[in-house]
């Protein structure tokens, strides 16, 4: 219920999602790559958190977070049976240009630089191909 009462709140103040409501995409980039490859065969609950635990890595390897964030959060995800060991490769990466999110030939991240702060970050499919793979 609290969480839902979070989103709610969340939606209201950013109805139009052209600010801090895009900080609800935490996880979805990779999600809706993860979701593409597999032919809408990983449901989304799953998908997501897979996504929260590999686009913390990418904060990580940005230096947006610290080292060790991703590991805090995984047995999370894990205990609900949320996370899965994803293949990142060049067909992954491709599949993540596609997402609606992105902007100006960039692909579109909300990142954590700590549990409950995010930052919007937009890179190229180079960039994340040397930061995620």
């Amino acid at each position: 219920r609290r969480n839902i009462e979070i989103k709610r709140d969340v939606v209201e103040a950013d109805e139009r999602e052209s600010g801090s409501r895009r900080i609800l995409n935490f996880g979805h980039t990779v999600a809706h790559a993860i979701e593409k490859l597999s032919d809408y065969q990983i449901p989304h609950g799953v998908a997501v958190g897979t996504g929260m635990i590999y686009e913390t890595r990418l904060a990580e390897s940005l230096g947006i977070c610290g080292k060790g964030l991703a590991d805090e959060l995984a047995p999370y995800c894990r205990k609900y049976g949320l996370y899965f060991q994803q293949a990142i490769n060049d067909a992954f990466v491709q599949a993540m240009t596609l997402d609606k999110k992105n902007e100006d030939n960039k692909i579109v991240f909300a990142l954590p630089k700590k549990i409950g702060s995010f930052t919007i970050v937009k890179l190229s499919e180079k960039e994340v191909q040397e930061y995620l793979m």
